[in-house]
């Protein structure tokens, strides 16, 4: 699970290179977190996010992720 104590505001799925991604959006109790997460092998990796995540968009390479967050 995710975003286990926390609200997921979205994801996005890149078929082509298996991956996931998906923002938690955090609460009183909880830092907002990025999650990225291979499709086929399950690995997964986070980073904490210095506010409540917004909206997540990839580049048209899928090379570069970008995350709003508000503070």
């Amino acid at each position: 699970m995710l975003c286990p104590t926390q609200s997921s505001n979205g994801a996005a799925i890149i078929k082509r290179l298996a991956l996931g991604i998906v923002a938690c959006i955090g609460d009183e109790g909880e830092t907002p977190t990025l999650h990225a997460f291979g499709l086929n092998e399950g690995k997964q990796v986070s980073i904490d996010l210095p506010g409540r995540a917004r909206w997540r968009v990839t580049d048209a390479e899928a090379k570069h992720v970008a995350v709003t967050s508000a503070t």
